[in-house]
């Protein structure tokens, strides 16, 4: 997909160490836990392109990334407390474990932000995904940039691990998935 002076393409598992210099730049979330800008990091970010998840990015005119976004396919409900996201399926009758995806990592370097990068990147992913989505914030401001996409606010409290990081769980579903429901 191409917007004025960017293009935003799938990007292949070798941009890995660019992503995470990144995020590492300019992400602040998780800088309260020391370990999770080191190797941790790299093993989180290395689960993007496992089982056929998606990484897509965003480039400038001279071919620099300026931007990434990722989601993948999981069966954890909630990623903090690991628990497993069940449906009631009707042909079984019967609760089983199902797939949600979650929108994992949206950031647009700061310079370029204003240039619509990130809700072209997100519209990008929506188009791409079938299903329940759902995302984990830490910024209240970012509840209302999900909320235009029609993500719902579906939880608010405090990681486990941190009482004073706050988060909430935004999820939308596809038309797809409202129409079974």
């Amino acid at each position: 997909m191409k917007i004025i002076d960017y293009d935003i393409r799938s990007i292949p598992r070798s941009y890995m160490r660019r992503i995470i210099d990144l995020y590492i730049k300019y992400q602040d979330v998780g800088a309260t836990d020391p370990g999770f800008k080191g190797w941790r990091i790299a093993r989180q970010f290395s689960h993007y392109w496992d089982r056929n998840n998606e990484v897509m990015g965003c480039f400038d005119k001279n071919d620099d990334l300026v931007g990434f976004i990722a989601w993948i396919h999981n069966h954890i409900d909630d990623p903090y407390r690991g628990v497993p996201f069940v449906e009631f399926d009707e042909e079984k009758g019967r609760y089983v474990r199902s797939g949600i995806w979650w929108h994992e990592q949206l950031l647009v370097v700061p310079k370029h932000r204003g240039n619509d990068i990130g809700r072209t990147m997100m519209n990008t992913m929506l188009n791409m995904v079938n299903g329940r989505i759902r995302n984990t914030c830490h910024e209240e401001w970012l509840v209302k940039f999900y909320e235009s996409f029609g993500f719902e606010n579906i939880y608010h409290g405090q990681v486990p691990k941190n009482p004073d990081q706050l988060y909430w769980i935004n999820e939308r579903r596809s038309e797809h998935s409202q129409e079974e429901s």
